[in-house]
C-alpha cells in the first residue's frame, strides 16, 4: 500500500508537523497573548490617533503621505527601545488613508 503525498511530503510528516505546532501554541496560555495583541494594537493606534490630530486635523492640513511619514517615524523609535519580540506593526500608507477618509466624511 502507497502511502498519499501532498507536495512532495506523506500525510504523516505533514499530521507531525501540525501536531507540533499545535502542541506549541497550546502551551501559551491563550488569553495572555489575546491580551499582548490587544494591547499592542492599542498603542499603535494610539500613536497614529495622535498624529493624525496633530497633523490632518489642523486647520492646514497636512498631505496624507506626511501624516503617514511620521506615524512611521514615531513607531520606529518607540521600536528601536523595545525588544524585537514586542516591535509594534508599521500601518500601511493605504491603512492611514483609510482613516482620514473616515474622518472627512464626518
Amino acid at each position: 500500500m502507497r502511502a498519499h503525498r501532498v507536495g512532495g511530503r506523506s500525510l504523516g510528516t505533514i499530521a507531525n508537523g501540525w501536531l507540533r505546532a499545535t502542541t506549541f501554541a497550546l502551551s501559551f496560555p491563550a488569553t495572555r497573548i489575546a491580551a499582548a495583541v490587544v494591547r499592542k494594537c492599542r498603542r499603535k493606534s494610539q500613536v497614529a490617533d495622535a498624529v493624525i490630530e496633530e497633523l490632518y486635523l489642523t486647520p492646514e492640513r497636512k498631505r496624507v503621505p506626511e501624516v503617514h511619514l511620521e506615524i512611521v517615524r514615531r513607531l520606529s523609535d518607540a521600536n528601536s527601545l523595545r525588544p524585537p519580540t514586542d516591535q509594534l506593526s508599521i500601518p500601511s500608507r493605504r491603512t492611514v488613508y483609510r482613516e482620514t477618509a473616515g474622518l472627512r466624511s464626518r
